[in-house]
C-alpha cells in the first residue's frame, strides 16, 4: 500500500505537480501494482491553523474467500460472527465538536510571515528609492554603494516572496 499527503494547496493542479516532482510520491502514482486508489479531502484545523488536507491512498485488494453455504444457508462460523456496534456521528455533532476547539490560530502563519516580509522588504526598497532621489537631486558624488544593484536585488527577492503560494507535500 502507498500513501500521498498534501496540505495548503490552492488548486489540485499544483498539488499533483508537487507530487509528480517528488520521487517517492511519483512512484506511488505510477506504480502498476496498485489497482485501486482512495482519495480524501478534509478542511479543518491542524496545529491551530485552518488548512485543507488531501490524502491519496493506493492499494491492491486481496481476494476474499466466498462463505461456505450448506443447503442455502451460510456456515455456522459466519452465523456466529459478532459485528461491533458503531454509532454514527451526525454532521452537526462533528461540527459542534470542531467548534469547541480552543487552540485555533487567528491568522495563518504563512500569510503572517509573507505579509511581514513584504512589508519589511518594501520599507527597505522605499528607503533606497528615497536615498537615490535625494542623491540625484542634491548631486552628491558617491564612491561606493550603487543603489541600482541593491534595488534590483531586493526587488527580485520581494517579487519571489510575493509570488510564493502555500502548499506542502508530506
Amino acid at each position: 500500500a502507498g500513501e500521498n499527503l498534501a496540505r495548503d494547496f490552492m488548486d489540485s493542479g499544483s498539488m499533483v505537480t508537487a507530487w509528480m516532482n517528488s520521487p517517492t510520491h511519483r512512484d506511488n502514482i505510477v506504480n502498476s501494482h496498485y489497482q485501486e486508489i482512495g482519495l480524501a479531502v478534509v478542511n479543518g484545523s491542524l496545529d491551530g491553523v485552518e488548512t485543507t488536507l488531501v490524502v491519496q491512498v493506493f492499494g491492491t485488494p486481496t481476494p476474499a474467500p466466498l462463505p461456505e453455504s450448506v443447503g442455502g444457508r451460510q456456515s455456522s462460523l459466519l452465523n456466529r460472527l459478532q459485528l461491533p456496534q458503531v454509532s454514527a456521528a451526525t454532521a452537526s455533532e462533528r461540527l459542534s465538536a470542531a467548534s469547541q476547539q480552543t487552540n485555533r490560530a487567528l491568522v495563518s502563519p504563512f500569510l503572517l510571515t509573507k505579509t511581514l516580509t513584504v512589508f519589511l522588504l518594501g520599507l527597505v526598497l522605499g528607503a533606497l528609492v528615497i536615498d537615490a532621489w535625494l542623491v540625484t537631486r542634491r548631486r552628491v558624488v558617491r564612491l561606493a554603494g550603487k543603489n541600482l544593484a541593491h534595488l534590483i536585488f531586493i526587488g527580485t527577492i520581494l517579487l519571489m516572496v510575493w509570488l510564493t503560494l502555500p502548499g506542502a507535500i508530506l
